[in-house]
């Protein structure tokens, strides 16, 4: 091995991540164990197609951090320009002519990190060395493109500008780092993260780029020995937890009587006539069955884990699993069958015959139901269980149009009640739209994602649009959150202007300021700020109540009643004075539904609920128009790229 390839003198002066300014350096008595080594938006080098050294690269598609794969880029005409010999033997020129970059919307590259995961040994110190090569014609200057670099969740010091470094386009330059990776109770792996994300102040595009990685670890008093992994289990013995016991009540998961057969013949063998529905595991059809799809991301591991939650939870508001079939090299499950589809069928359908609109009590209901269940997840066992796939197309209604969440394959078992770290380190998962922007960008997941989704979902219901939705104007690929637009709402008076037509003279004004209020709650940047879930059970109640109040404050007048003067009845058919209600704190002692601004109606609420001498009725729109503008959001560039199946995950 050539000299100082990895290996350098006490003055080499390596950046010891999460240590201030302290430097190290990699003696020739420490033994390097390779643990990976990647070839960036590549598609792997082969031991005899480097540069004679025989090491083997292999692609970074299993260590991404997001789904889909963000944009690669490959340059084979480029002529690489080397500072020295060393530098042509650090990594093969293939790795330094392809690349994994951002999205081209520098806004969009703004909200999130280019995250890889990398499991490891607990309690070593890692090297960890990052190649860089800016191959792309337009970026050819200093503070063209300039970026954060995070290991283990930490900064490795000052931003990195590949250009002002390395010297220019099509000049190769690595850089080093020592990381110590602890151990966290009793976790066998721990991830290991590479983090990039823009930065803001002088770059020319807001964007990163990485072409490839190697991480060794570090002999730790002459021993490279990490945790002995699990025994597998042995086939021959009977798994304790079918046997009966004393001491804890046996668990029976239904395998279907007849296998894999009899589930064929109940679909017409899998016919697509019979499919309702489309999910990230796979088709659903009439049953309620769900059959993995071939080539599905999620696999053996989802099913194994909707089994495991399911045969654990019991809920009137969880999705209830009737059994499971794995044979003939299906994976199959069983639910109990919700005639009424999903919440999104209700929502976006344009056959009335096929999924009619919901009433907006209707509504009301199915939201509080599927808070619920969610709510439950979170403390109803002493463990938090994290959903983390709240969406619309997740939230089941039976034949009374009880909400049920269904939809565990992507669920985590989240910290005890009171744990020091109330988080849980992940790979990011979950559906564009829905995903919380805190836990895209750090990689930390706690029960206040999940509050996010479901503020998405509480605006889907009330607005009937979807999470992104396709902007007007001449470029079609440009997608607007839904989360910006009720944001813009909220803060600019036009709440009523977004609520879907179909709820025209059917909300109390009173009761949609209380919905948005609860709803906005949920969307506010940082989770510790969100409300828990039975919070947001509490304010939909509240909500509810406050609709109940005003239809019964409309019969009252209608009637001829209402007190003297056609005075206001609603606090006396509430039970009382509603201030206690309203001014509800939570158990940190501050409001519990925290937004940036108070929710305004707007004068679009004039074509809501009203009261007249002796009717309800709804009066005439406002001058505005009620499909809203969102030009305000493209002229600040909130987009997102087009996503190419909305149903999939």
């Amino acid at each position: 091995m050539p000299t100082n390839l990895y290996y350098s003198n006490a003055d080499a002066g390596l950046n010891i991540i999460g240590n201030g300014n302290q430097q190290g350096s990699i003696r020739n008595d420490t033994a390097l164990q390779l643990m990976y080594r990647i070839d960036v938006a590549g598609q792997g080098i082969s031991p005899d197609g480097g540069t004679g050294m025989y090491r083997q690269w292999s692609p970074d598609d299993e260590y991404l951090n997001i789904d889909p794969p963000p944009s690669s880029v490959y340059n084979g005409s480029i002529q690489l320009q080397y500072r020295n010999e060393i530098h042509k033997l650090v990594a093969p020129a293939t790795v330094y002519r392809t690349a994994r970059g951002m999205s081209n919307i520098s806004e969009l590259n703004l909200q999130y990190n280019l995250t890889w995961s990398f499991p490891v040994d607990p309690s070593f110190t890692y090297f960890v060395r990052l190649h860089f090569c800016e191959i792309q014609p337009p970026v050819n200057a200093r503070d063209n493109r300039a970026f954060w670099i995070y290991i283990a969740n930490r900064t490795t010091g000052s931003y990195t500008d590949v250009i002002q470094e390395a010297g220019g386009n099509g000049f190769p330059m690595f850089k080093d780092y020592l990381v110590r990776i602890e151990a966290e109770e009793e976790k066998k792996q721990l991830p290991l993260f590479v983090a990039l994300r823009p930065f803001q102040e002088n770059s020319a595009f807001y964007n990163s780029i990485l072409n490839g990685a190697e991480i060794y670890k570090l002999s730790r008093s002459g021993s490279l020995a990490g945790p002995n992994p699990d025994r597998p289990p042995n086939p021959s013995s009977p798994d304790p937890s079918s046997s009966p016991s004393t001491s804890s009540p046996t668990r029976l998961i239904l395998i279907v009587a007849g296998g894999v057969v009899e589930i064929k013949s109940a679909t017409g063998f899998f016919d697509d006539n019979f499919i309702i529905g489309v999910g990230g595991f796979g088709d659903v059809y009439k049953g309620l069955i769900n059959r993995l799809k071939q080539g599905s991301q999620q696999g053996a591991n989802e099913f194994r884990t909707e089994i495991e939650m399911l045969s654990q939870l019991r809920h009137r508001h969880l999705v209830s699993l009737i059994g499971y079939c794995y044979d003939d090299e299906e994976m199959i499950l069983v639910y109990d069958y919700m005639s009424h589809g999903t919440l999104r069928d209700h929502l976006y359908s344009k056959s009335q015959q096929i999924s009619p609109s919901i009433p907006w009590k209707q509504r009301l209901e199915i939201c509080i139901g599927a808070a619920h269940g969610l709510h439950y997840l979170h403390s109803g066992a002493s463990n938090t269980i994290i959903h983390r796939d709240v969406k619309t197309t997740n939230i089941l209604l039976d034949e009374n149009w009880v909400a049920k969440v269904s939809d565990f394959g992507l669920s985590k078992i989240g910290p005890a009640a009171g744990a020091a770290n109330a988080h849980v380190s992940t790979v990011v998962k979950g559906s564009f739209g829905y995903l919380d922007p805190e836990y895209y960008r750090l990689q930390r997941l706690t029960e206040k994602s999940d509050v996010y989704s479901f503020g998405i979902v509480l605006w889907e219901v009330l607005t009937a649009r979807p999470p992104v939705n396709r902007a007007g104007g001449n470029d079609k690929r440009k997608m607007v959150s839904l989360a910006e637009l009720a944001r813009q709402c909220c803060k600019k008076g036009r709440v009523a202007e977004i609520v879907d037509r179909d709820l025209d003279g059917e909300i109390a004004p009173e009761c949609l300021k209380k919905f948005a209020e609860v709803a906005m709650s949920c969307l506010v940047e940082k989770g510790v700020d969100r409300p828990s879930m039975g919070d947001v059970v509490w304010g939909l109640e509240f909500a509810k109540e406050l609709q109940c109040g005003s239809e019964e404050r409309v019969k009252l007048l209608a009637s001829g009643g209402g007190g003297e003067g056609g005075g206001d009845g609603i606090e006396e058919m509430r039970g009382g004075d509603s201030s206690s209600m309203q001014g509800r704190k939570s158990s940190g002692g501050s409001s519990m539904f925290t937004t940036n601004s108070e929710i305004d109606l707007g004068s679009g609420v004039n074509g809501m609920m009203v009261i007249t001498s002796g009717t309800m009725t709804s009066v005439e729109e406002s001058s505005t128009n009620h499909e809203y503008s969102e030009d305000s959001l493209l002229g600040s560039n909130l987009v997102f790229s087009e996503i190419l199946d909305p149903k999939a995950r």
